[in-house]
Parts: structure tokens; C-alpha cells; sequence
């Protein structure tokens, strides 16, 4: 899971307001040029520069050197001059002091507990920003979050958000999210199979580990569970993926409109499925009891073949086969649903609301500061910033025409001290960016195109991708079809002291009472009488409060975060 970061940003104006020669009134207007933005009467340029100082960061941030190479070109090509105080001791203290002492820089990142914000520090951007910054208002409207970006209090945005927002398809190359994991050495030894149905993934994982009862001198583990309240996912998520629903934790929601499905028969299915492997020995018998270090443990072990999970949740177990070159023994993603339903499992990016630059009541020039950080939208400075100079940090590849490194390059990409003369990766971080694709095809993200993305594989993975006839696994979960606007439900906030939260919190721990019990039921007789009590005692948890909070939830965000052209 990606750290969250708070970045409190100053801006300081050293430029006046400049009339166009040819402005008309509030009309939005652009140069020929790539280097100059003009809209009515505010103009950035070399001739109309601007200096923006911002102030922020953590102890994570590059700060950039005095003789930045991009700070120089920016500065040389559109009359952009940033300079940038890295925040050292306690931001919420410092955001305080601002906020109480009414000492505020022109531009500050919002913070998460929206103090700007609730104290009336920062102004209103939806007026502005469509006039003054269009790139940046189409890039956002596109994206399907201009409505998500509003104050639920007075319906203004007051912040720009830098990330998860896309209009395009989505790219990637390493999947981090859920998915039925099994070792490729078993679509291997299968002749690399097409598979789909949970059925075919448990008659794979059976017929392999009867092949190879022992891995490594000890007793190979077909499937493995954790039964962890706090990654109550890996247990409790797969009947909704297995049904065609996307992750929106504890419910699904078809034509916007949620219910639970922990109780329905697509998880009774499922559960007699673990019921049954468990009886056989293909569950893990300690699966319900060990812990997460242990599950952990195992799959680094390499003999485990297959789980329900999500990979970031154990790429460092996983990190451990990649060291040792046990290449066969990593995991390949397949999205299995039930017989002939489509797979939901990919998901587009979603925004990071609550994070964004965002214009104080003090800043003298906001219509300035948004034509400048519009001129940054065009794809030219959105690579530079991204990718660096072509030539010097990356370069073009003549026959596919994709970005490249070279082991130089590449390795230059990962190291603070290069980055800090010759990369800029504090403005870029914080800004709103681009991201899947760039106008000319090609991934925002150097390392996912395909001729990089290959350069780095192993032989073994190359061999295996080509016969699935992927590029990479991130392909191989097939596309990421568009987020509807209440996506995802498992982030609706639910009110701490209310009924919904009450039955919010009984049908947690009722789930994680019985699933378990679910899996290592004696007989059918004692799944049946396990699965009644189950059911039985989630009626008892109340579930329409919680679900009446949910759908409450999402028609709000349908009808306020919908984008209105």
C-alpha cells in the first residue's frame, strides 16, 4: 500500500498582473507556442515570468539542487521559476501555526484532515480553474472527477487532486490487486491452460500437488487461507469476484444498489468448495489458525500453490522465491469467476481525494498560478517531468517509437542523488498528471511499455507470458472495464455513532466467527447446520441499517459526483 504523504506547499508571486495584446475579456486563448499560455489578461511566459516557492514534503521528499536540470529548463522555456522548502518537524503543528497566526503562503497541499479547508484559508477553484486552467479542468472532467473533488459542505473544490485520475485505458505491467494466485510451474506442467472456473483451478492445483506430494522435503500446501480479522479480504472477498463483482469490500451493488453477499448462495458455494478441498487435504489444515507472518512464511517456503489474495499483500513472501530464482515457484494471476459470468476484477485507477494544491485567501495571483500549472498539462512537459530529457534520461526506441533506458538510465531512475540535480519528482508528485496513456499510445509509465517492460523479464517469464499471449500478468487479467461513480463502496464513510455502524461492526465479527468454522466442517451435515447459524445470526446483526447507510452513500455519489458537461 502506497504511504500517504503531506505536503504543505507555499507559493510567493514575484510577478504583477500583465495585459494581453490580444486579449479578449474571459475568453481562454493559446499560444502557438507550447512555452507561453495566455487567458484574457493573465499570461505566463518567459517575457511574463512567475516564481512560485513551495513549501513541504517529508523526510521521504527529494529536494532539488540549486542546479536542477529540469528546474532550469522550465524556468528558461516557460518563465517558471519554482524554488522549494522541504517541511522539516510536525505538519499538523505547522499547518496549525499557519492556519492561527493567518501567516499563509499563497499555496498550500490540502491536508487530510481538510484544516484549510474548515478554517476558510484556501478559495473556491471551479470558477477559475475552467477559466484560467482548462487543460487541467478538461483533465479532471475527463477523468470522472470533477464532482468527486467537491466539498460536500458547500459544493465548492477547493483543492487539485494529483493522482488516480485517468480518461484513458488503464496500463500497467505488475498487478497489484486481487486474483485466484497460482504457481506458474503448474500452467507449466499443464501445457499452459486456459482457465477460468474455480472448478479448473482446483482439479490444476489437486493433480499437481498429487504429482508433488513433498516440495523441497516438506508437504506441499495446495490452497492456503488466513482467517485475520484485520485482512478479513483474503477470506471473505472471493464469492463477489467469483460472481462478477468488482472489490467493494463487504457488498456488492448491481444497477447502484448494494447488498450483502456473505450470505447468499455464491458464498455458500464456495465455502462448501473450501469445505470439500479442505476434507482432502488441499486446504492448508492450519489455514484457519496460523497467523499472518506464518501464512506469509509458507508461500515463501515456495510450497504453496495457490491462494486468494491480493499481491501487494504478499509480493515480500514472494520477493523471497524472485531472490532464490525459483521463478516457477512465483505466482500468475487468474481472474475465475463462475461458469460464463465476466470477470470484474481489474480495476481503473480511482482518485486520491482529500490530497491536492490548493490557493490561499493571501495568494494575490490565483488566475497566474492555474495558467501556469496549465501550461505543465501539455504531454511535452508532462514526459519531462515524468520521464526526464529524452536523450540524457531515457530514449526513444526507433522501431516501436517507445521509451527506453538503458541499464544506466534505469538504474539513474531509482537514485535520490541523481534525481536531485536531474529530475524533479516533488512538483511532479503533487500536480495534477496525466496518467495510462499519453496521447501517442504509449504507457505514462516508462517501465510499462512493452519493449522496456521485456527488456527486465527473465526468460522463463518471457517464455510463459508469450504463451498466454500476454505482455505482461498485469495483461493477463484482461482490461479494466471504467469505475461506475460510487465506486468503491468499501470507502463510503459510515457514521461513528450510529445504527449502521453498530450492525457494520456485528457483521464483521460474525463473519469472522463462522467462515472459518465454514471451512473445517466435519460432514455436509455439519456445513448445512454451520451454514443456518451463520445466515441466522447475520439477520440478527441488523443489516438493513447498515446497508440503508450504504446505498445512502451511493446515490449520493451518483448524484453529486456524476461529471455535468
Amino acid at each position: 500500500m502506497k504511504k500517504s504523504m503531506r505536503l504543505i506547499a507555499v507559493l510567493c508571486m514575484a510577478s504583477t498582473l500583465v495585459a494581453s495584446l490580444s486579449g479578449c475579456g474571459s475568453s481562454t486563448s493559446s499560444s502557438s507556442s507550447s512555452n507561453s499560455a495566455k487567458s484574457g489578461s493573465y499570461v505566463v511566459d518567459t517575457k511574463h515570468p512567475i516564481t512560485i516557492e513551495i513549501y513541504g514534503g517529508d523526510g521521504t521528499t527529494i529536494k532539488p539542487t540549486s542546479d536542477n536540470v529540469i528546474l532550469k529548463k522550465i524556468k528558461d522555456e516557460l518563465g517558471i521559476t519554482f524554488k522549494f522548502d522541504i517541511l522539516s518537524g510536525d505538519a499538523k503543528q505547522k499547518v496549525a501555526v499557519m492556519i492561527a497566526g493567518d501567516d499563509l503562503p499563497d499555496m498550500v497541499m490540502n491536508d487530510l484532515d481538510n484544516k484549510f479547508i474548515s478554517s476558510k484559508k484556501v478559495i473556491p477553484l471551479e470558477d477559475k480553474m475552467k477559466k484560467y486552467a482548462p487543460d487541467v479542468y478538461k483533465h479532471f472532467t475527463d477523468g470522472n472527477c470533477w464532482g468527486k473533488m467537491e466539498d460536500p459542505n458547500d459544493k465548492h473544490i477547493y483543492y487539485m487532486v494529483p493522482n488516480g485520475v485517468t480518461s484513458t485505458e488503464a496500463t500497467g505491467s505488475y498487478y497489484s490487486g486481487p486474483a485466484f494466485w497460482i504457481q506458474k510451474d503448474i500452467l507449466k506442467d499443464a501445457g499452459y491452460p486456459k482457465v477460468t472456473t474455480i472448478e479448473q483451478y482446483f482439479d490444476l492445483i489437486k493433480n499437481y500437488a498429487k504429482a508433488h506430494p513433498t516440495i523441497e522435503g516438506k508437504p506441499t500446501i495446495g490452497f492456503e487461507l488466513l482467517a485475520s480479522q484485520d485482512k478479513g479480504f483474503i477470506l471473505e472477498n472471493a464469492p463477489s469476484q467469483l460472481s462478477g463483482h468488482p472489490n467493494d469490500g463487504g457488498v456488492n451493488v448491481d444497477k447502484g444498489v448494494a447488498s450483502l453477499y456473505c450470505n447468499t448462495d455464491d458464498t455458500k458455494t464456495y465455502f462448501k468448495m473450501l469445505n470439500d478441498m479442505y476434507s482432502q487435504g488441499i486446504v492448508d489444515r492450519e489455514s484457519v489458525t496460523h497467523n499472518a507472518d506464518q501464512y506469509n512464511q509458507k508461500i515463501a517456503s515456495g510450497r504453496v500453490l495457490g491462494m486468494y489474495d491480493q499481491h501487494w499483500d504478499f509480493q515480500t513472501a514472494e520477493n523471497t522465491l524472485l531472490a532464490a530464482k525459483k521463478y516457477g515457484q512465483t505466482y500468475a494471476p487468474l481472474a475465475l469467476t463462475y461458469n460464463g459470468i465476466t470477470p470484474r476484477y481489474k480495476d481503473s485507477p480511482n482518485p486520491n481525494l482529500g490530497n491536492g494544491l490548493a490557493i490561499t485567501t493571501k495568494c494575490k495571483e490565483p488566475e497566474r498560478v492555474l495558467v501556469a500549472f496549465n501550461l505543465l498539462m501539455s504531454d511535452k512537459w508532462q514526459k519531462i517531468l515524468n520521464w526526464g530529457l529524452e536523450g540524457v534520461n531515457y530514449s526513444i526506441d526507433p522501431a516501436s517509437k517507445q521509451p527506453v533506458w538503458t541499464e544506466e538510465q534505469r538504474v539513474n531512475d531509482s537514485n535520490n542523488t541523481y534525481k536531485a540535480k536531474n529530475r524533479l519528482d516533488i512538483l511532479y508528485g503533487f500536480s495534477p498528471k496525466t496518467e495510462g496513456k499519453y496521447s501517442d499510445g504509449n504507457a505514462v509509465s516508462l517501465g510499462d511499455n512493452t519493449i522496456q517492460y521485456q527488456k527486465g523479464l527473465q526468460e522463463y517469464d518471457r517464455t510463459f507470458l508469450k504463451a498466454y499471449n500476454a505482455v505482461s500478468y498485469f495483461d493477463m487479467m484482461g482490461k479494466a472495464p471504467a469505475n461506475e461513480i460510487y465506486y468503491p463502496c468499501w470507502n463510503i464513510t459510515i457514521p461513528g455513532d450510529s445504527d449502521a455502524n453498530v450492525s457494520a461492526q456485528a457483521i464483521e465479527n460474525t463473519r469472522f466467527k463462522w467462515l472459518p468454522r465454514l471451512v473445517v466442517a466435519k460432514s455436509p451435515a455439519d456445513f448445512d447446520s454451520t451454514w443456518k447459524s451463520f445466515t441466522q445470526e447475520i439477520k440478527d446483526d441488523n443489516p438493513k441499517a447498515y446497508l440503508d447507510e450504504v446505498n445512502k452513500g451511493i446515490q449520493y455519489r451518483i448524484n453529486n459526483w456524476s461529471v455535468k458537461k
